[in-house]
């Protein structure tokens, strides 16, 4: 039992971690879920946000910008969680986060987990809410179509350049003539990977106009994808 004047000790970088552990060896290259359902912040443990004392208070936007004391355990947890999407990416798993709290429960830590993976975030104050549970059936709907283990590459002629892409992916840090030195958002890459999209997905890619004689500028998406019956199309 935790005292007055401490939180509940909240291990969540410990069990995302061992969620993806166990995924890595029965699902290696495979497309797979974690569903974390947080009700407070993680105070114990690496991926922590705040200490388990009361009387520490949980970092605030200030705090990350100016490097205060209440923000000391951002860096590393920030890295460890990125360090876990990395992992993710590469074994085509996600994670989905569902949230229902009226403080913080360390979802900027995690942001890059969520986001590069394709996760859904849902954050609601109680689990009661209808909105909450009309949201989650919608993101377990078995009929709702996704695809994993996506690959979208780039090529452009050599007038237009790519500067870069927004999305819920990751860079894969490819190489070619098509890419520019200037970057906008994930770039120095004409490559990007998710481990899972849907039909309401949005990316948009940003280019660099170059000199040219030429009246035509050309560019190619290849996207490479799995279906949820495993079978895999290159478009």
């Amino acid at each position: 039992p935790e005292m007055r004047s401490q939180r509940p000790i909240r291990c969540t970088g410990s069990a995302v971690s061992l969620a993806e552990a166990v995924l890595d060896i029965f699902c290696p290259k495979r497309p797979a879920r974690i569903l974390a359902f947080l009700s407070g912040v993680c105070s114990e443990g690496p991926g922590r946000a705040v200490g388990l004392q009361k009387d520490e208070l949980i970092r605030v936007h200030s705090d990350i910008r100016r490097g205060t004391a209440s923000g000391k355990y951002w860096s590393q947890s920030l890295g460890f969680f990125t360090t876990i999407m990395q992992k993710m990416v590469l074994n085509s798993h996600v994670i989905d986060v569902c949230s229902a709290s009226l403080d913080q429960t360390g979802i900027a830590e995690m942001k890059n987990c969520i986001e590069c993976t394709g996760g859904y975030l849902l954050m609601v104050d109680t689990w009661r809410k209808g909105n909450f549970e009309a949201n989650l059936r919608n993101i377990l709907n078995p009929q709702k179509p996704y695809w994993y283990n996506v690959t979208i590459e780039g090529m452009s002629s050599l007038d237009w350049k790519i500067m870069g892409a927004i999305g819920p992916f990751t860079g894969a840090l490819k190489k070619s003539s098509s890419v520019s030195a200037t970057e906008i958002g994930l770039g120095k890459t004409c490559q990007w990977v998710a481990s899972r999209i849907d039909e309401d997905t949005a990316i948009a890619c940003y280019f660099e106009l170059l000199a040219s004689t030429q009246r035509h500028r050309f560019v190619q998406f290849l996207v490479t994808y799995t279906n949820q019956r495993g079978d895999t199309f290159l478009r």
